[in-house]
């Protein structure tokens, strides 16, 4: 992906991962779901972490500028609110655990628009004020 996106001269890379994958395990650190997902990761979902964390390390090793999207809890039926929110600092901040689609979708178009996040991942989530909600 990152030879062709050379190749025609496109050089901004925004794409979507997991929370968990990398420098971001253990996941949703502040709720024990996220050891659950851990376990997940390491036993029977541990293709998709491999290949989830080869396609970060492709972007990071691209040359090309690029921002990771891990969000936290993405739900079929949550209803979208027109916000998303960052986690600043791990183990530090918590996020909602519940974020629609289409808010994540917005912070995607928002980074392809008016990029404000260069070459790093960002764990993304719902309204901090949620983050012992449950799912």
């Amino acid at each position: 992906v990152a030879a062709a996106m050379k190749k025609r001269g496109i050089d901004r890379l925004v794409m979507m991962s997991s929370t968990g994958i990398g420098e971001d395990s253990p996941c949703m650190e502040w709720r024990k779901e996220g050891k659950i997902m851990d376990f997940l990761f390491s036993t029977l979902c541990r293709r998709e972490y491999y290949d989830l964390l080869g396609a970060e390390e492709e972007a990071r090793d691209s040359g090309v500028n690029y921002v990771i999207t891990r969000p936290v809890g993405l739900g079929e039926d949550v209803v979208p609110t027109g916000e998303y929110f960052l986690q600043k600092k791990k183990f530090e901040d918590v996020l909602g655990c519940s974020i629609a689609k289409m808010d994540v979708g917005k912070f995607l178009l928002d980074q392809v628009l008016e990029p404000t996040i260069s070459k790093r991942a960002v764990v993304i989530g719902a309204d901090p004020k949620k983050a012992f909600d449950s799912f």
